[in-house]
């Protein structure tokens, strides 16, 4: 299963011909269709799933691949909004969580505690008129995903284990 990947994985999966992906529609942006449709054009296998459908087919996946933004010090990684519930059904499942990044995303100076989560208009979420004026609407682009749900970070120099990133 794959959510919000950038160009460093995609070109990677090209090298395996054994392989199938779902990709999850990855929020509010919607970049899981951009990554559909790269896939496919590689010629990569790839079902395409809304993000609330991610628990059920996560049960049929050998592992789960995700990009990420940023790399804190304390390991926590920044990324696209539902990567954090798909690590915790990772773990939940036993499944492996694998980060794709490169290592310039790494900040050895930030602390995910200290990460201010953008977020964008409420119209992407709702549309206008839809709901009663006084129901608060929330459209946060990124989340937090702690370190202790992450199998490994994948480099441009190779596999980290948690232990070896922080």
């Amino acid at each position: 299963m794959v959510s919000n990947l950038g160009r460093p994985p995609l070109e990677a999966f090209t090298k395996y011909r054994n392989i199938e992906v779902i990709t999850t529609r990855s929020g509010p942006g919607r970049t899981g269709e951009k990554i559909a449709q790269e896939l496919e054009y590689y010629g990569i296998p790839v079902t395409f799933i809304d993000d609330a459908a991610m628990g059920l087919y996560l049960l049929t996946v050998s592992k789960v691949v995700v990009g990420a933004d940023r790399v804190c010090a304390d390991g926590k990684v920044i990324n696209g909004i539902g990567t954090y519930q798909l690590a915790l059904a990772a773990k939940m499942a036993g499944i492996p969580f694998y980060v794709f990044c490169e290592t310039l995303k790494f900040d050895p100076r930030l602390k995910g505690d200290e990460v201010d989560l953008e977020e964008k208009d409420t119209s992407e979420v709702v549309g206008l008129g839809r709901l009663p004026p006084k129901v608060r609407v929330r459209n946060p682009y990124f989340d937090i995903t702690p370190l202790e749900l992450v199998t490994g970070i994948v480099t441009e120099n190779g596999l980290l284990t948690p232990e070896k990133v922080i």
